[in-house]
């Protein structure tokens, strides 16, 4: 299975209230839409109440046993430890003074425990019955993947090598002074380098102090930042081959990814394909998918498995690479039913994405710029077709939402 067609990553944030959790929906199931496998880092499943109530109780059961959707629950996580002195190891060794630093991975110690608690959020969801949330507990564990025990250990060998890279370096640490103080460092004027003082432990030397007038405490922290932002590049480089799925957070650290692995390109991001979705939604008028919307999950998944929304995939991760002559003569070759595109509810949408959407395309915007505007329905009979990326984006897409109504 291609590593671009699984996708592991959170899908919200906490709010204000440490016991709530803001659900993005929308981005969940563009990605079970993007993606044959979405597997959720969930947070202590927090998310249940709110995919409960956008899914329903029998909606998210059959979703977590169809395999679209799996769940990852763990605790585990890059910390840097060098100045814990409660540690027995640091006790055996002293605690590192400023600017040194021992990275560790750190994990729940009993991980059937951990997960029995985490399921008792699944019982705070409204509208269930206690045996439905008992049948709902079951699809959760079933639909967890798990994680080796040893996981992590790639990730603090690579750490080493990945200091003494000194681009890489000053990377992590002008984005850490940029995050902690605002400070845009000069990377021509930043000097920094690392040094190991035995396998684990490491010191961090560098102009900082000089540059932007920081405390030695300041300093310590800016730098540490660094190098958990590198422990942490590769503990999601391990979920990646764990998983042999793309990581979702990894778009903002594609700079200091660039650093690391020359052969590592932008493509693999996979916000780019959920960005590009989304234009096309947009610019085709249907609603995004927010707290509160009803969704009807068989044809969900229904849709995930039509060859249109195969094909829908295939074109959004392949536009990027193509010419513009090749788009045009896989646009120019797709054929519509105008009947169904024109006469429908949604021909003006489709219209107004036919002249306006293609400037989704990279470079195709400016080959058709020209004659775009003049585009009529009877143009848009040429340009979209009722089996392919049109297809799913004017018919397929919009039968998942369910009418408020309850009809």
């Amino acid at each position: 299975m291609s590593l671009r067609s699984r996708l592991i990553g959170p899908c919200g944030h906490f709010t204000e209230n440490p016991d709530r959790m803001d659900v993005d929906v929308g981005a969940l199931v563009r990605r079970l839409l993007l993606f044959d496998t979405f597997i959720l880092q969930s947070t202590r499943l927090f998310e249940a109440p709110t995919l409960v109530a956008t899914f329903g109780f029998s909606g998210l059961k059959m979703l977590l046993e169809s395999g679209a959707l799996r769940i990852h629950c763990e605790a585990r996580s890059v910390a840097q430890v060098g100045q814990v002195a409660i540690l027995e190891k640091r006790q055996r060794k002293d605690v590192l003074p400023l600017c040194s630093y021992n990275l560790q991975i750190v994990s729940m110690t009993d991980r059937e425990e951990y997960v029995s608690r985490c399921l008792q959020n699944v019982q705070r969801s409204v509208g269930i019955s206690l045996k439905q949330a008992i049948k709902l507990k079951r699809a959760f564990i079933d639909a967890m993947v798990t994680t080796p025990e040893n996981f992590g250990n790639e990730t603090l060998r690579a750490v080493p090598q990945d200091i003494q890279n000194v681009d890489l370096l000053r990377e992590v640490v002008i984005r850490a002074a940029r995050e902690m103080t605002g400070t845009e460092i000069p990377r021509d004027r930043m000097v920094v380098r690392a040094h190991q003082i035995d396998d684990e432990d490491f010191r961090v030397e560098s102009n900082l102090q000089d540059l932007g007038k920081y405390g030695e405490l300041e300093t310590h922290k800016i730098l540490e930042r660094a190098v958990l932002a590198v422990g942490g590049l590769n503990f999601r480089i391990e979920e990646m081959r764990t998983h042999n799925a793309l990581s979702g957070v990894l778009g903002e650290d594609l700079p200091i990814l660039m650093r690391k692995l020359d052969f590592i390109t932008r493509e693999l991001a996979p916000q780019n394909q959920e960005r590009q979705f989304g234009r096309v939604v947009e610019l085709a008028g249907f609603p995004d998918v927010v707290p509160g919307t009803k969704l009807d999950v068989e044809k969900l998944l229904k849709v995930r498995d039509s060859r249109e929304c195969r094909e829908f995939r295939q074109w959004l991760q392949g536009i990027d690479s193509a010419t513009d002559n090749e788009l045009l003569q896989h646009l120019t070759g797709l054929k519509a039913k105008t009947d169904q595109l024109v006469q429908s509810r949604l021909g003006k949408s489709v219209r107004f994405l036919a002249t306006t959407g293609l400037g989704v395309i990279p470079g195709l915007g400016t080959a058709l710029g020209t004659i775009a505007g003049a585009l009529d329905v009877f143009v848009v009979d040429k340009l979209f077709t009722e089996s392919g990326p049109a297809a799913f984006v004017n018919r397929l897409y919009p039968s998942i939402f369910l009418d408020p109504s309850g009809s």
